[in-house]
């Protein structure tokens, strides 16, 4: 197993500096960082209230804004998978960002990486192009 260092994600909430200011706003932070960051951009596919990102529509300009900034090298998008009991719904989701993820790629910017899925609802992710997902409740356990 291997630790990749420097990796991040940027999130687009309302409440969010990068979000009300643009990927513009973090500039001041980036000009003190010394190494290459990699980041993946978060995107609220499922469009709940309580999950945050970027909206769907908003997501390649968002990803392209990013990585016009020094030091940041976007790796790819991610999601967290739609909370529903329906296999639709998490299916629909899922859809969005792989549809997402080959748009991101036709626009020539190099992030070939898909992060969704967990325990639940990892082969649906990996069915619809996930290239990481997280396992942490089948390796440690439900949370308690």
């Amino acid at each position: 197993m291997t630790c990749q260092r420097n990796t991040h994600h940027f999130t687009g909430t309302p409440r969010g500096t990068i979000n009300k200011h643009g990927p513009e706003a973090i500039r001041p932070y980036l000009a003190r960082m010394e190494d290459l960051t990699h980041v993946f951009v978060q995107v609220n596919a499922s469009g709940e209230e309580t999950k945050a990102g970027v909206q769907p529509d908003d997501a390649l300009q968002f990803a392209l804004d990013v990585a016009a900034l020094p030091s940041l090298h976007v790796r790819g998008l991610m999601t967290i998978g739609a909370n529903s009991p329906d296999p639709a719904v998490v299916n629909a989701a899922f859809a969005v960002m792989q549809e997402l993820s080959s748009t991101v790629g036709r626009s020539g910017l190099d992030a070939p990486e898909l992060s969704m899925g967990m325990s639940s609802d990892l082969e649906a992710a990996i069915a619809h192009g996930a290239t990481m997902v997280r396992l942490g409740t089948d390796i440690f356990g439900p949370r308690v």
